[in-house]
């Protein structure tokens, strides 16, 4: 079984359930790795906006290629979970 769960089937009603974030169970509050590549990838769409569409085009065409990257850091235990382990 994983250490992490998701949000919807720890809490119902929560505002999280839509996001779907995993959720960490010895800290009962969303995993650090997801939520550190959530923010850079809400930073990069923001990006989008300011940049001409050609620019825009060559990034999110460099960030696509990164993106399996970030999701694997986010699959990855949650460091609560295993300093509770530890403990």
């Amino acid at each position: 079984m994983s250490p992490s769960t998701t949000v919807a089937e720890r809490v119902r009603g929560n505002r999280y359930q839509a996001l779907y974030l995993p959720l960490c169970r010895a800290a009962a509050m969303p995993c650090p790795a997801y939520i550190i590549q959530a923010l850079i990838h809400f930073n990069i769409k923001q990006l989008h906006r300011y940049l001409r569409p050609a620019q825009a085009q060559r990034r999110r065409a460099r960030t696509a290629g990164a993106e399996p990257l970030l999701c694997r850091a986010a699959a990855s235990p949650c460091p609560a979970y295993i300093t509770q382990a530890l403990i």
